[in-house]
């Protein structure tokens, strides 16, 4: 027997129930969108308190200028209120244990800092006067600190290569990338150097001036880059530098900032030339290494390409600044040749052939 059609059951039509924000639908728990965001929200504000310092260390890096200025002055109030509620402590232990930057003072201009009194130079050259030195060995090498930016780490590697197999040389780098003599607040370089440096080095090389092509902070007044009042300012904290790294009888090497294809480096650099070598002269234990004349082009300027050892090669980084493992072995064996002038560390061979020479 057949069903009749009205009895049969028929798709429901009414509209689905409601489902009330909060309750649980098919096995999920539906939330307002409100209270998604409201989360977020104060896990932002949350971080932002806690790496308050970090965030203000990221505006104190900025170029200074209306940005820099606009990013302290917005930070300030979190930086304020974490240190108030001491939301800064959790980071600065973290740091200490991993031995990272803890940045107390970011957010904050560096204080003036008197310069030295000057004093009559002793000596105008750029080469060491004469010194006791002993013969290094193999089972007593010649100890040797190279401590600055990242262009100083391309020559510390190009100088470790150049050693590699000498067991006389036993140098160690201690570089910092993305810093400089220019910004104080963000590493202070001679309380760097005094609190790493091994007292028992006899060779310290120093680099710094890719990262110093800005304007500086001198008495909280801006001073623009190589003008007079920018010069003398950062000639006065190369010396302080160079008087963090003395000590009798130990042999000082500044390497000098390259020819770079970026203007505000070219802008600085003779100025920066010009500072490291007039303290330079005023110490006697200290040697310059002209980089800018060893990676020249024939016409004084920059150049990717140098003939070395009768080949062509790239001797710069595509960034216009650095050294590829070419520039950074020309470079190296350049340095070891000039500490070989006052260390008795003949190495034959070693010097390599191109049309510029160190001074």
């Amino acid at each position: 027997m057949t069903a009749s059609p009205s009895l049969r059951r028929r798709p429901s039509r009414c509209a689905p129930r409601p489902t009330v924000q909060g309750s649980v639908e098919d096995g999920r728990v539906r939330r307002p969108a409100g209270g998604a965001w409201l989360t977020v929200l104060v896990a932002l504000l949350a971080g932002l308190l806690l790496n308050a310092d970090g965030v203000a260390h990221i505006a104190d890096v900025q170029p200074l200028g209306w940005r820099r200025s606009t990013a302290r002055a917005a930070v300030a109030p979190f930086q304020a209120v974490s240190h108030a509620l001491l939301l800064n402590r959790p980071r600065a232990w973290l740091a200490g244990a991993v031995d990272a930057p803890t940045f107390l003072d970011a957010g904050r201009d560096p204080r003036p800092v008197a310069p030295p009194p000057e004093t009559v130079p002793e000596q105008t050259a750029t080469t060491l006067a004469p010194i006791r030195v002993r013969a290094p060995s193999d089972q007593d090498p010649l100890r040797i600190y190279l401590t600055g930016d990242s262009f100083l780490a391309d020559v510390s590697r190009g100088l470790s290569a150049a050693v590699a197999k000498d067991e006389r040389w036993e140098p160690t780098t201690d570089a910092k990338a993305g810093t400089g003599l220019s910004r104080p607040e963000v590493i202070n370089w001679p309380a760097r150097i005094k609190a790493r440096m091994p007292s028992d080095a006899e060779v310290v090389v120093l680099g710094f001036g890719g990262n110093d092509a800005q304007d500086l902070l001198v008495n909280r007044r801006r001073a623009k880059l190589a003008e007079p009042e920018w010069e003398a300012e950062y000639q006065a904290r190369v010396g302080r530098v160079l008087d963090a790294a003395a000590q009798p009888g130990r042999t000082i090497v500044w390497i000098g900032m390259p020819v770079a294809t970026a203007t505000n480096m070219e802008k600085g650099r003779p100025a920066m030339t010009r500072a490291a070598q007039a303290e330079l002269s005023k110490r006697p234990g200290t040697l310059f290494l002209d980089s800018a004349a060893l990676l020249a082009g024939a016409d004084g300027g920059y150049t990717d390409v140098l003939t070395i050892d009768g080949e062509p090669r790239r001797v710069r980084a595509s960034d216009g600044f650095h050294l590829t493992p070419a520039g950074a072995s020309l470079l190296g064996r350049a340095l070891v040749e000039l500490i070989g002038t006052v260390w008795p560390l003949e190495q034959p061979g070693t010097e390599p052939t191109t049309t510029s020479t160190v001074p």
